[in-house]
C-alpha cells in the first residue's frame, strides 16, 4: 500500500499466483528511498530462508538502512543481512540512548499499571452495581404484597 494501490490485480487464481511466485512490483514505489525498498524486499522475500530469521537480525538491519539513507547510499537486500558492510554498520548505543530506552520502559510499565488499576476498578464497580440491583430486586419482592398505596399506608400506620 506504499504505492497507494494494491500490489497485484486480477482474478483470484491470478492473485494467488502473483502473491506466491511473482516478483514484487517495486517499480511503483518511485517516492520511496532505495534502502527502504531493499528492506521491504528482504522482509517480503518469497523464500523464507532468505528472510530475516530472527527479530534481532531485523533490528540490526534497521540502523544500516537509516545510515544508508543519511549518506544517500544504496544498499542491497543481501547487504542488510550481512555484517561485512562497514560503511553502514550500526553505531554503538550511547548511554543516553540506553537511558531513553529505560525511561520508555518505565512509561510503559506505568501505562500497564494504570490500565490494570482501571480494569480492576471497573470490575469492582460492576460487582457493586450488580449487588445493588440484586438488593433492589429483593426489596421489590418483599413489597410485592403492598402494590397499592393504600395497602402500604395501612401497613405502615398499623406498625
Amino acid at each position: 500500500m506504499l504505492a497507494g494501490e494494491v500490489p497485484f490485480k486480477g482474478t483470484a487464481p491470478r492473485l494467488i499466483y502473483q502473491h506466491q511466485d511473482a516478483t514484487l512490483p517495486v517499480d511503483k514505489l518511485t517516492h520511496v528511498p532505495q534502502p527502504v525498498i531493499a528492506l521491504l524486499e528482504k522482509l517480503l522475500e518469497k523464500d523464507p530462508a532468505r528472510r530475516f530469521q530472527t527479530p534481532t537480525e531485523l533490528l540490526e538491519a534497521i540502523p544500516r538502512v537509516t545510515a544508508a539513507l543519511s549518506v544517500g547510499r544504496n544498499v542491497t537486500a543481501d547487504q542488510l543481512q550481512s555484517k561485512a558492510d562497514d560503511a553502514t554498520t550500526p553505531p554503538k548505543q550511547s548511554p543516553r540512548g540506553l537511558h531513553q530506552v529505560l525511561a520508555g520502559t518505565k512509561t510503559r510499565t506505568f501505562q500497564w499499571l494504570l490500565a490494570s488499576a482501571l480494569s480492576i476498578t471497573g470490575l469492582v464497580a460492576r460487582l457493586v452495581f450488580l449487588s445493588l440491583i440484586e438488593d433492589l430486586s429483593s426489596i421489590n419482592e418483599a413489597l410485592r404484597p403492598f402494590r397499592s398505596k393504600r395497602a402500604l399506608l395501612f401497613c405502615l400506620l398499623k406498625a
